[in-house]
């Protein structure tokens, strides 16, 4: 079994085409019109634009509310399950030429919402406040770790003072005078 056969038998039908390269003259409802005459009722259609090393453009995004059954339909979705793809040709509108356009499975189809524009946007400002307050909190607590950091290391040099004396003294004057760690408050940890 070829690579391709594996990738086409694993396509999932979801009723959303995806047109990886659509002229920039074609415009929504020039699509609408002619989705509709052939395959079912669109739910929506996105477009999406590209520029990338290997070029720019426009992709589509074709959600279907219905998908109908009828002899071209059925033949189309056939074609995309089983060979990943369908040409098909989009009759001259506006004077425009015909035109070929790519047919394919959307993999991921963006789902339906019920916010508006200002609401997304609205969510994201919430969002982008509260990783700032998240990020002030991180730094925070990269403070308070390098922290107990230094004050684990600086026990730890008195603890190796103390051992090599050869024996475990109590802290006497003479050694706190010599202390470069001072008195730490745990205050000054966090």
């Amino acid at each position: 079994m070829s690579a391709q056969q594996t990738q086409t038998q694993s396509l999932k039908w979801n009723n959303s085409i995806f047109i990886p390269m659509i002229d920039f003259n074609i415009t929504k409802n020039q699509i609408k019109e002619i989705m509709e005459e052939h395959f079912g009722k669109i739910s929506r259609i996105d477009f999406v634009s590209f520029n990338s090393n290997n070029g720019c453009g426009r992709r589509a995004f074709i959600h279907f509310a219905q998908w109908d059954s009828n002899n071209y339909s059925d033949f189309v979705r056939y074609s995309i399950e089983t060979n990943g793809f369908y040409d098909m040709l989009i009759p001259p509108m506006n004077g425009n030429l015909k035109y070929n356009v790519r047919l394919l499975v959307n993999k991921n189809p963006v789902p339906e919402t019920d916010q508006t524009i200002q609401q997304v946007a609205s969510n994201m400002d919430f969002m982008a406040e509260k990783i700032r307050v998240q990020e002030e909190e991180i730094k925070g607590l990269k403070q308070t770790c390098d922290n107990l950091v230094f004050y684990m290391n600086q026990l730890q040099l008195r603890m190796n003072e103390m051992l090599y004396q050869k024996s475990i003294v109590p802290i006497v004057p003479s050694i706190i005078e010599d202390d470069t760690m001072g008195e730490m408050q745990v205050s000054e940890l966090l």
